[in-house]
């Protein structure tokens, strides 16, 4: 997870440090100081990306979905593969 550090000029800063005891921060854009889960390859910690939960993920498309046997029926294929 990282925590919000700072807000520069358009961007908001986060800071992260890696599981090697590492520091790094995270730019973008937008405002809130929520906490953010960030993704980053343990060879390349500098460059890391947001993720996202598949709660979120979930309630994303239930959202955009018609009501119904549909969104079940989704909702429990992506379980059975995940």
């Amino acid at each position: 997870m990282a925590q919000f550090s700072h807000y520069t000029n358009k961007w908001r800063v986060y800071a992260y440090t890696t599981a090697t005891g590492h520091s790094y921060t995270y730019r973008t854009t937008g405002s809130g100081t929520d906490l953010i889960e960030v993704n980053y390859d343990p060879a390349r910690p500098g460059s890391a990306r947001v993720g996202v939960s598949l709660l979120d993920t979930l309630v994303t498309i239930r959202a955009r979905l018609p009501a119904g046997r549909v969104s079940l029926g989704l909702a429990r294929r992506i379980f059975a593969d995940g």
